[in-house]
Parts: C-alpha cells; sequence; structure tokens
C-alpha cells in the first residue's frame, strides 16, 4: 500500500474536483485523476493521509484529531529531512540508488565513499522485503520473488550504516537475508543504531545466512528497538557475525524464537540475560548446532514454552548456563540436548533429564525400529532404536528393559 498525502485538488469551471496532487514519503509528486484515486482507495493500493472515501463512493478531507494532526506535521517534516539529506548527497557528488520494496516505496542506498554507504529508509515503508505472517491485523505479502533490498546489500561492502524508519514500518522480516545464490561481499560494520523500529512486529529471518564482522544496535539515539516485536523466528540462523551484544534487547512480547541462532557463529560472548522470554511459546531449534563461545541463558523464563524440541541439539558451546529448566513440564521438548557437548550447569541438575515411559514397541519381523513412549505429561512421542540411547533421555518400561543407555551415543 502507497501511503501519500493530497497537496493540491484540481477543479473545472464548475469547480468540480477532476484531480488531485499527492505526495509521497519521498517528497515524490503525482497528478491522478478522481477516478483512479477512487480506485486505488477503493482497491487498497494507496491511502491518503488527508482524505477518505464514504460508503457512497465519495472522496472527502478526512478530518484529523489531534494525534493525526502531530503525525502529519510529523511525516511532513520528515519528508522535508530526507528531501534535504538526498539534496546534500548530491551536491556532495554521492551517487543514490533507488531500491524498490516488496510493499510499495522506495529505499535509497547512497554510496558516500569506496567502502561507505548510507541507507535511508523513508517513513512511509511498512515492510523491506515482505512476509506473509499475519501480525496485529496487518498481512504484509510479498509478492515479489526477490528481496530487492538484501540483493542490494549482497553488493557491498566496508561499512554500511542505516537510518530512517517510523510508526508505520511493521516488518523487517529477511531485511539482510542473504540466499545461497547470492555473492555478499565483507561488511565490516552494519550499524542500524538508528533505524527506529519502534512499532516491528516482524524480525523474522532478519539476517539470515549474512557474513558481518559487527553489527551495532545502540547508539546515544537508541532508535532501534524491539519493544513491539512478537517473532525472531531464525533472525541469525546461518549468520557470521564475529562481534555483536544483545544488552539492549527487550523481548517481552516475543512469542516465537525457533531458529533464532540456528547454525550461529559468533566470537563475542552471548549473554541473554537480558532476554523477557515470559511470552514464548516456542523455542524449537533455538540454538541447535549452534557454535557459541559461552551461552548464559539462566534468566529464561520456560513456563509457556510449548515447543522446544532440539533447543540446544548439536551445541559446540564450551559453557552453557541454563539451571531453571525443567524439561519435564516442557510438553515438547525432543532432543533438547542431544549430540551437545557445552552443557555446564552450576549445579548437577537432574531436570535436564526427559523421562519416558515406553510400552509399544515397533517391529519389523524380529527386528526393533522404536518404541511409542509417553512423557510426565501426557505426551505420547515415538522413538527410533538409536535415539532411545540419548543420555539426556531416561526410559522405564519395555524399552529399559530391551536396552542399556550409552552415553557416547547421541542422535542423528
Amino acid at each position: 500500500m502507497l501511503l501519500v498525502t493530497c497537496i493540491e485538488k484540481f477543479r473545472n469551471k464548475q469547480n468540480q474536483i477532476i484531480g488531485y496532487r499527492v505526495q509521497d514519503g519521498t517528497g515524490a509528486t503525482m497528478d491522478i485523476t478522481s477516478k483512479q484515486l477512487k480506485d486505488a482507495l477503493i482497491s487498497g493500493r494507496a491511502q491518503v493521509t488527508n482524505l477518505t472515501l464514504t460508503k457512497d463512493g465519495k472522496i472527502i478531507d478526512k478530518k484529523l484529531n489531534k494525534d493525526e494532526e502531530k503525525e502529519a506535521k510529523q511525516t511532513q517534516f520528515k519528508q522535508a529531512q530526507l528531501q534535504n539529506i538526498l539534496v546534500e548527497q548530491l551536491k556532495l557528488g554521492n551517487t543514490i540508488k533507488e531500491v524498490s520494496t516488496a510493499c510499495g516505496g522506495k529505499i535509497y542506498i547512497i554510496k558516500q565513499a569506496s567502502q561507505q554507504h548510507l541507507i535511508i529508509i523513508p517513513g512511509d515503508i511498512v515492510s523491506i522485503a515482505g512476509t506473509n505472517d499475519l501480525i496485529n491485523g496487518y498481512t504484509l505479502k510479498n509478492n515479489s520473488t526477490t528481496n530487492n533490498f538484501a540483493k542490494a546489500i549482497s553488493k557491498l561492502g566496508g561499512k554500511v550504516k542505516v537510518i530512517g524508519g517510523g510508526p508505520n514500518l511493521k516488518s523487517i522480516a529477511q531485511m539482510f537475508h542473504i540466499t545461497p545464490s547470492m555473492r555478499q561481499k565483507d561488511i565490516r560494520v552494519l550499524d542500524i543504531s538508528e533505524l527506529n523500529t519502534a512499532n516491528v512486529v516482524d524480525m523474522s529471518a532478519m539476517f539470515r545466512g549474512v557474513r558481518i564482522k559487527k553489527v551495532i544496535f545502540s547508539s546515544k539515539k537508541e532508535l532501534f528497538n524491539t519493544t513491539s516485536v512478537q517473532t525472531m523466528k531464525g533472525m541469525f540462523r546461518n549468520a557470521v557475525i564475529s562481534e555483536i551484544t544483545f544488552k539492549n534487547f527487550d523481548t517481552t512480547q516475543v512469542k516465537n524464537f525457533s531458529e533464532m541462532f540456528y547454525e550461529f557463529r559468533t566470537d563475542s560472548d552471548i549473554d541473554l540475560t537480558s532476554f523477557n522470554t515470559s511470552n514464548a511459546y516456542n523455542m524449537n531449534s533455538m540454538f541447535e548446532d549452534s557454535d557459541l563461545e559461552t551461552l548464559n541463558i539462566t534468566s529464561f523464563n520456560m513456563s509457556n514454552i510449548q515447543q522446544a524440541n532440539y533447543m540446544l541439539s548439536g551445541c559446540q558451546n564450551k559453557g552453557i548456563k541454563f539451571d531453571r529448566f525443567d524439561v519435564d513440564n516442557i510438553p515438547n521438548s525432543k532432543g533438547i540436548l542431544s549430540k551437545c557437548r557445552g552443557t555446564k550447569s552450576k549445579t548437577k541438575n537432574t531436570n535436564l533429564i526427559k523421562h519416558y515411559t515406553c510400552d509399544k514397541v515397533i517391529k519389523r519381523k524380529n527386528e526393533i525400529l522404536g518404541y511409542i513412549c509417553t512423557d510426565k505429561l501426557g505426551n505420547k512421542e515415538t522413538f527410533k532404536q538409536s535415539e532411545i540411547t540419548d543420555r539426556y533421555i531416561k526410559i522405564t518400561g519395555i524399552a529399559e528393559k530391551e536396552n542399556t543407555p550409552q552415553s557416547e551415543n547421541y542422535r542423528r
């Protein structure tokens, strides 16, 4: 949807309105007939901040309340600021590239030096790459098969700074997502501390597949924040970021952490004690196959978690702290610590062991293929023969008679 403001009306000799001049968030203007505007409003392709469509199909002035008037003035001010920045950059001889987003609108990439770029996200942008999730009443659909923004980013190197955003920005999902087909240049520093993300609800796959030496989230202006975010699914999946910190992450509203750090690589100590997980329900594969120096998740509140399958499976950490876990009270936590070689706890925590009673054997002729088991919450799980020997599973019943657990055998 394109967000515009009407700045002029055109009338015929009979004083009837026959057209409008509208301005978008970048300051660009366009003349449009009454019929064209009406069709755009009906189809939802456009929204006009100071006009509205009545039930009987008439376009009239929209009465703004005090908050809307204030927001309109702020938008006009930001549009003027953006125009000033672009004009100033052109005067300096810097090149400006426009990149179209999935949901309409344009983003500006300014080359300031051979290894330095400034990226401006205008205030009317709703989504960078698009998403099919329905969040807070917003359906953001990606009609493009290519993430134009990430494709453009993959060609940049050196230092990249991103500014702008604002109240309209709802999704930065897949913003920097690098796919295998993209040849990414090395970015030394990615600074997004001045990107206003106050109303962003979706950060899924935001940094998936990136190779960056340093990411900066925090600055004196504190514009980048995560207070409204509801999903961080796959946010850093397959990413390699040498230097990063999460001290200012507010995750109070986040419900989905699944695959957030799946196969994530970094040289930094990962301290997530600031994470609030009280509203979270999904941590499936959150740290699966990650390679982290240390990991402190002792503050995690697991009371509402419904999914934690393979959460720490295959982790290579030198030290993990997670003393508040009680695996038996998580409904779906199969393989939560399978193949993990970095489990360190302040105490000998027996709560890390998942207890099952297996009462049915799956056979093919005389060969045992697996077992049907029940956890302490009454949930059924099917295990292969090889999975029964996982050191973080305690088996009773039929399978206990058939198998002797071996601590060196791990799932897959």
